[in-house]
């Protein structure tokens, strides 16, 4: 099942982000309409700042959980960085280095991994990275940084690798059951059972 929140005259609920239908167990998808909040980089970051603080005082302490209370997916992750002030970064770095004991598992999607701030990339478990394309040095230095941020695989050259990934192919390493990351591997992603476009109101 599925929210849809506008932030024009929504207000949010903490407790909605993980309640679930008592009938049939099932979650809830909670979608945030942040177009608008989008053309605002500081005051986006200020929401998500506040969304995961609030978020930390109103969960109980359950350390490291198989599978998360909640999951939140942050796309297009650049646009919380970009002109973040860097006392909110601070901020946000402690959040999310704190979080994950009260049961909250983060995901930043963006193009390149240079879009989110390396503190924060030190601390996310789980990567998946899709194909970089090289066209100037710059692009070279980031597929570089991102090809030494995966676990060696002795099979093949990540950074080579990183730049010759097919559509729908993606480098992945996972924590494994003691909190450690996996050799990086290839494989192939199964396309979501999806559409694009705009979503409808549901």
């Amino acid at each position: 099942m599925t929210n849809f929140f506008s932030f024009q005259g929504t207000i949010i609920e903490i407790k909605d982000f993980i309640r679930y239908d008592a009938n049939t167990g099932e979650s809830y998808i909670n979608i945030l309409h942040a177009v608008k909040l989008f053309q605002r980089p500081t005051l986006y970051a200020t929401f998500m700042l506040w969304l995961l603080d609030s978020l930390y005082q109103y969960l109980p302490e359950v350390g490291d959980l198989e599978k998360p209370k909640v999951v939140f997916f942050f796309d297009e992750a650049h646009l919380l960085f970009s002109e973040m002030p860097d006392h909110m970064v601070k901020q946000i770095i402690q959040i999310v280095k704190i979080i994950r004991s009260k049961g909250i598992g983060l995901y930043f999607i963006s193009q390149s991994p240079n879009d989110i701030p390396d503190e924060i990339l030190s601390q996310l478990g789980n990567r998946i990275q899709h194909v970089l394309r090289s066209y100037t040095k710059t692009d070279e230095k980031v597929i570089k940084a991102c090809a030494d941020s995966f676990r060696e695989n002795p099979n093949f050259d990540t950074e080579e690798v990183l730049k010759t990934l097919a559509t729908g192919e993606a480098l992945i390493s996972l924590q494994d059951e003691n909190g450690q990351p996996t050799v990086v591997d290839r494989f192939k992603i199964l396309p979501p059972q999806s559409q694009m476009g705009t979503i409808d109101d549901l």
